[in-house]
Parts: structure tokens; C-alpha cells; sequence
């Protein structure tokens, strides 16, 4: 069996439309107002059993793969891959894809402890300034945590020290736009520095990258991104 049918098998449809939409049982189907276009009557039906849904005002129809593509705004391999991640369904690989998923697994999750660092200085002693600087902004302290934003401190190599000794590649802090090597004497520093940490997310929720704003007027530029 491939990783459709064991998807479109395992996966119940309206569990987990119903995780997007309020379902009304209406016999072997259920109805719902269409999540995606407005209206006031429902015309949107949702048939486990056959594992399709159908709206009859925007004509949006098909199986769950269908459904994750459309809501998720995902193409159709990383929609699949979504819905087997968060189903536990095993995803068929050859040995040179699972090396290669290995890799990108381990460079997000890479960005998921740096995310967490930035966080973290937001929320020290040290972050207090920033605080006041995006209260000021409007932004709250749940905002804040929502958006999982972050503070990058002035020291030049404290993420990039703090990685590399628990064993990180210096060339995969570069790889992802985190390090750069030093001109001159060697070593390493931090890409972010005395700056403001958006976390930049992929349509499935990773840490894919980060976008940095700079806190005084001396640091060029005012906006700093990863290339991820």
C-alpha cells in the first residue's frame, strides 16, 4: 500500500474537518458551513464513508489529501506529508531521501533550540528594554508569545558558542544564516545582534528561518533576514 491509500484509509475525514468547521450529522453525511467562502446556510457535505466532501455554493470538492491542500495552502507530496506526520503513518523513503530528511530534520530543529534562545533573552533581565520597546509598539507580552518573538543579545558569539559546544557544525550555523566566519583571527559570530527575532515558520509550522530588526539606529540594516 502507498502513502495515499494509507492515508485516504487511516484518515478520517470528518474528524478531521471537523477539527476546522462545526459538523452537523445529517444522516450518513455531515453539513457545515464551507470553510472556503461565506455563507449563511450550509452547503457544504462531508461523506466518510465514501471520503469525499463537496460544497454545492463554491463547488470545492474532493478527499482529504484535497482538503489539507486547499486549507493548508500545500502542494500535493508536502500535504500528504503532513497528514502522515500527524497521523503516524510511517512515509516510504529510499536511503538517500531518508539521509537527505535526516539533514532537514536536523537543521529545524537546529532552528527550533535557536528560536528558543531568542525567546528566552526576551524574557531575561537583559531583554527588559526590548520589552518596553515592542510595548511601546502595542504589542503585548501574549502577542509576543504567540508570534514566538524574540530578543538577539549584543554579545557578539553567545548563540553560536552555546551551539557549538553542545557539538553543532559550524558549517551548519552557516548553512542556516545563524553564523558567519570571522575575516580575520578565525572563529565564529552571531548573524543577530542587539536586534528584535521574528521567527519565520513553513505552512506546516517549522522554524524555517528569521528575520531580525535592529534596535538602534547605528546597526545597518534596520532589517536583517536568514536566507532560508
Amino acid at each position: 500500500m502507498d502513502l495515499k491509500e494509507s492515508i485516504l484509509e487511516r484518515v478520517n475525514l470528518a474528524e478531521l474537518i471537523g477539527q476546522y468547521v462545526t459538523l452537523i450529522p445529517n444522516g450518513r453525511e455531515h453539513k457545515a458551513c464551507c470553510p472556503f467562502h461565506q455563507e449563511k446556510t450550509p452547503s457544504f457535505t462531508v461523506n466518510s464513508e465514501k471520503g469525499f466532501y463537496y460544497c454545492f455554493g463554491c463547488r470545492a470538492g474532493g478527499n482529504v489529501i484535497d482538503f489539507v491542500m486547499a486549507q493548508e495552502n500545500l502542494e500535493f507530496f508536502p500535504a500528504m506529508e503532513w497528514l502522515a506526520n500527524r497521523h503516524g503513518i510511517e512515509i516510504p523513503r529510499n536511503p538517500q531521501q531518508k539521509q537527505e530528511r535526516s539533514r532537514k530534520q536536523r537543521l529545524m530543529d537546529l532552528n527550533e533550540a535557536a528560536q528558543k534562545f531568542y525567546a528566552r533573552k526576551l524574557r531575561d533581565p537583559e531583554g527588559e528594554t526590548v520589552r518596553a520597546y515592542i510595548e511601546g509598539r502595542g504589542i503585548d507580552n501574549e502577542v509576543a508569545q504567540l508570534f514566538e518573538l524574540g530578543y538577539a543579545p549584543k554579545e557578539w558569539s553567545v548563540l553560536t558558542d552555546l551551539l557549538l559546544a553542545k557539538g553543532v557544525k559550524p558549517s551548519e550555523l552557516e548553512a542556516l544564516g545563524l553564523s558567519k566566519a570571522r575575516t580575520q583571527g578565525g572563529g565564529y559570530y552571531d548573524s543577530f545582534r542587539h536586534r528584535l527575532i521574528f521567527p519565520i515558520h513553513s505552512p506546516t509550522g517549522d522554524v524555517i528561518g528569521f528575520g531580525g530588526r535592529a534596535l538602534s539606529d547605528e546597526d545597518n540594516p534596520k532589517y536583517l533576514n536568514t536566507s532560508n
